[in-house]
């Protein structure tokens, strides 16, 4: 009886000692989800910005190019 209350015992110690791992583990695992969350809508902006440049750019190419198809008729 008395190896089977220190068999306890010790299991009782390490299912408290998994339980508390298992609790750690899950706030990690929210930290890492919240952190994952807010870079998704970090590059979801970058993306949207990126997406702004790019038709600004495109818009000054095709501006830039009538200004020449322009001069060249001038001269």
């Amino acid at each position: 009886i008395l190896n089977l209350r220190k068999s306890l015992y010790a299991a009782e110690k390490k299912i408290d000692k998994l339980s508390s791992e298992v609790e750690e583990l899950k706030t990690k695992h929210d930290s890492l989800d919240k952190i994952r969350a807010e870079g998704k809508q970090q590059f979801t902006a970058v993306m949207e910005r990126i997406s702004t440049i790019q038709k600004a750019v495109d818009e000054i190419h095709s501006a830039v190019h009538k200004i020449g198809e322009i001069a060249k008729t001038q001269l």
